[in-house]
């Protein structure tokens, strides 16, 4: 109102220019000047009430989590939604060719602007016949808080059923199927499919950190925006309602609602495996980083009992004799030490692995050509496509790191000798395609792609009279971040989420996130 007047009464000076007019204008202005006055000292006082409110509020956050080492107070900002590209039974593609969906519930089906009612349990199919309606995009819902189920694939021997949405789209002449639902409800599925809910809650919940913590490095990442998605529903990412969601998977997620690991005040890299040989690898031994990452360290994995009755804190691993002793020594306990593929065993026929090399070797020279080097005549390493090592003569280790993980091994052939570097590509040539492994005394499943893990020695051996080399190591996975087995095994005795992921994520802090 008083700017009303203000206004008016400028419109009026420019016309009358009398003293009493002056005079008002003057009162007005005193008027004016007095308001905003009084608005920034209000102002002023709120602020200083808000300052208050915060610090109360931290002081009251950081007694509440006395057992981490830092919450961070900024307020990180995420999406609400995540969406999912959902890929075919066994996860084996991206793309479908015929898409069927239902609901317990009534559902729309919407193309382009039309949208069309169907009644509870109908079934509604598309194929790539269907391209006229995919090219406008096809969005389906389910009516109330009920699911979708893609009754076209398969997770676990069941038709898998969504929250959300499901939109279909059409690529390369086949459909792109993408699950958008809210970031909290999608953890729900994703716990149960990384991690038994049979095991203790705080593991659970240490476990929905980190599934959440790794979505919002995703979300920024955009691998996925050739499908107009964020993640998929695979090992590629994290695996998503390969099991459903139960009453536990929801109790962990809601009761760590918006928490993700910050360093520096910054979202960080996430990464969790199944098992541990006992310690865990650095990020730079893992995947081979220029630098080493301070929240991500190699560090052994002996339990806080052990280190009282030990007073070991830490151990290298890197000679040989070292690591042969741990991986065979039951002197320690771990926090991975009762899990099934703490310890395994292969023995692999040295022909065998010479008709394997083959193939490995070029497909992980063609991944990354700096990881497989060929040893020229002056004895240095170079860049080389190779078509054969020949005749398999020995496999040495070349590098153990600081954690007892191989990072360069060399294969060495009567016609030439290759250095492959990297755990993965390690892991990629010696796999064990059809032999059986051996661990916690049970036998493995034949047909595994990669080794279980690159902490392990070798043996020579023979099989039917020939020569072979036997791996014997620990651990299944990278190695690098947090144990799902070692997780579990803390929360069993007694450790809380927030000390597990201290404990695998080293001076990580724990941020709440907020919904952009």
């Amino acid at each position: 109102m008083d700017l009303v007047i203000f206004a008016a009464l400028g419109n009026r000076e420019e016309n009358v220019k009398n003293k009493r007019k002056k005079k008002n204008k003057q009162l007005i202005w005193i008027a004016l000047l007095s308001f905003v006055l009084l608005v920034c000292v209000i102002a002023q006082v709120q602020k200083k009430t808000r300052i208050s409110e915060q610090k109360n509020s931290i002081q009251s956050q950081r007694s509440e989590n006395a057992n981490n080492t830092g919450n961070a107070n900024a307020k990180e900002v995420m999406k609400k939604n995540v969406r999912v590209l959902i890929k075919t039974t066994g996860f084996t593609d991206s793309y479908h060719k015929k898409v069927t969906l239902t609901s317990k519930s009534a559902f729309t089906v919407r193309i382009g602007k039309k949208t069309t009612q169907y009644p509870a349990n109908a079934k509604v199919t598309f194929t790539k016949k269907d391209k006229a309606a995919l090219k406008k995009k096809i969005i389906i819902k389910a009516g109330g808080n009920a699911k979708l189920c893609l009754s076209s694939i398969k997770r676990q021997n069941r038709h898998p059923s969504y929250r959300g949405s499901m939109e279909l789209s059409l690529q390369y002449g086949k459909i792109i199927v993408v699950n958008e639902l809210p970031i909290e409800q999608y953890l729900y599925a994703v716990v149960p499919s990384e991690l038994s809910t049979g095991h203790q809650l705080e593991a659970l919940k240490a476990q929905a950190v980190c599934a959440r913590s790794y979505l919002y490095g995703q979300l920024k990442a955009k691998r996925y925006q050739k499908y107009h998605a964020n993640v998929d529903d695979s090992v590629s990412c994290q695996v998503y309602n390969n099991i459903p969601e139960d009453a536990r998977s929801r109790e962990a997620v809601d009761q760590t609602k918006g928490q993700v690991l910050t360093s520096g005040g910054k979202g960080i890299a996430i990464y969790y495996f199944s098992t541990s040989w006992g310690s865990t690898a650095s990020a730079k031994e893992v995947w081979k980083t220029a630098s080493e990452t301070s929240y991500l360290p190699a560090k052994i994995q002996i339990t806080s009992e052990e280190q009282t009755r030990t007073g070991l804190i830490q151990m290298d691993l890197s000679n040989e004799t070292d690591f042969r002793n741990f991986l065979t020594n039951k002197f320690y306990d771990t926090y991975d030490s009762q899990a099934d593929w703490y310890r395994w065993s292969v023995t692999i026929a040295g022909k065998s692995l010479s008709v394997r090399f083959d193939q490995a070797l070029a497909e992980c020279y063609r991944s990354n050509p700096s990881m497989v080097l060929t040893k020229t005549k002056k004895g240095t390493y170079q860049k080389k496509p190779v078509v054969s090592i020949g005749k398999l003569k020995d496999i040495q280790i070349a590098k153990r790191e600081k954690s007892g993980l191989v990072t360069e091994l060399l294969l060495i052939g009567n016609d030439r000798t290759v250095k492959v570097i990297s755990q993965y590509n390690i892991r990629k040539v010696l796999a064990p395609l059809y032999e059986k492994i051996y661990y916690k005394n049970a036998t493995a499943s034949t047909m595994m792609k990669l080794l279980p893990s690159a902490a392990f020695y070798i043996e020579k051996a023979s099989v039917d009279n020939k020569a072979a080399y036997r791996f014997v190591g620990g651990g299944f996975g990278h190695g690098c971040g947090m144990s799902q087995e070692g997780a579990a095994r803390m929360a069993e005795l007694g450790k809380n989420y927030v000390e597990i992921l201290q404990q695998y994520f080293e001076g990580a802090q724990l941020t709440q996130y907020q919904e952009s």
